[in-house]
């Protein structure tokens, strides 16, 4: 379970007080729950080479990110109305390292998704990837251009076909508690050839779905009975997850996935559904570890 008390850890980039839609989210977030903001910059821990030294040193790469560090804390503080506990961490690693390694003891790391060219998708999935594969706590991606003031009071969690995600539970639950938002448990598989699709809709799909529904009431009930205030919609559809879940982060608040336990190179962890909504989602995007992986 997450600690709700403990810090929500931010990664801050040269741009992000330009876009600092991470920022807006934090400071809510941090406020909803009493918890202090920590943020973090890193100058990526480029060597000083004799030919690099006199243009690049450790000192001017350092006195560079504080200040990146000290505008972003600023906006924090604009953004909470000074409400909110902000702290602020330079780190002479690269950035997944340096987030991986603030995971642990946090309740949540937020990172801004920017909207980029393909080759820089590449390079800033990565780090988005990389962190939320090997993160001890919660990650969130915001993606660029997110309104916060845009309001649907409602957080959807996506189920996948294997078993429900405890993980994606234990923290969709609670989010949607303290956004007093209704939860929306959106269920989706699609057969995987054009065959299979005929035979199902004309044989299978009614007593698919209406089965399905009432395993998952039957499942949901633990978490219903510990968040009995939080209202429940079941979605079962018949449709691609990683599209139907696109489409839903449309209209909701907060989207909600669980990850896969062990982590694997690559960020191999997420699975194709959680690697393909990073560069997807409308709203922002939650992918909670495993248990057995959680060190908050």
């Amino acid at each position: 379970m997450v600690n709700q008390d403990a810090p929500v850890v931010v990664g801050v980039a040269a741009t992000t007080v330009d876009d600092p839609v991470s920022l807006a989210f934090a400071a809510a977030l941090a406020a909803r729950r009493g918890a202090p903001v920590v943020l973090v910059h890193a100058t990526h821990g480029t060597p000083e080479h004799p030919t690099t030294l006199p243009l690049l040193n450790r000192e001017d790469r350092r006195a560079v990110g504080q200040d990146i560090l000290d505008k972003a804390q600023q906006r924090v503080r604009d953004f909470s109305g000074g409400a909110v506990e902000v702290h602020t961490e330079l780190a002479d690693s690269g950035i997944v390292p340096a987030l991986i390694e603030a995971s642990h003891g946090a309740s949540v790391v937020i990172l801004r998704r920017r909207d980029l060219s393909s080759l820089e998708r590449v390079f800033t999935g990565s780090i988005i990837t990389g962190v939320a594969a090997r993160a001890g706590c919660p990650v969130v991606c915001v993606p660029s251009g997110w309104d916060p003031t845009s309001v649907h009071d409602r957080v959807v969690v996506g189920l996948d076909d294997a078993a429900l995600s405890p993980e994606a539970l234990d923290y969709a639950f609670p989010a949607a508690e303290e956004r007093k938002a209704t939860l929306h448990v959106l269920y989706a598989w699609r057969a995987p050839t054009v065959y299979d699709d005929i035979i199902f809709a004309r044989t299978n799909e009614a007593s698919w779905r209406e089965g399905t529904r009432q395993h998952l009431e039957e499942q949901l009930a633990p978490w219903r009975d510990r968040h009995p205030h939080v209202r429940v919609e079941i979605d079962v559809a018949y449709a691609r997850p990683a599209q139907a879940l696109a489409q839903a982060s449309r209209s909701s608040d907060l989207l909600v996935l669980g990850r896969r336990t062990r982590p694997l190179p690559g960020g191999l962890a997420l699975g194709s559904v959680s690697r393909a909504l990073v560069s997807a989602t409308e709203c922002p995007l939650v992918i909670a570890p495993h248990p057995d992986d959680m060190t908050g």
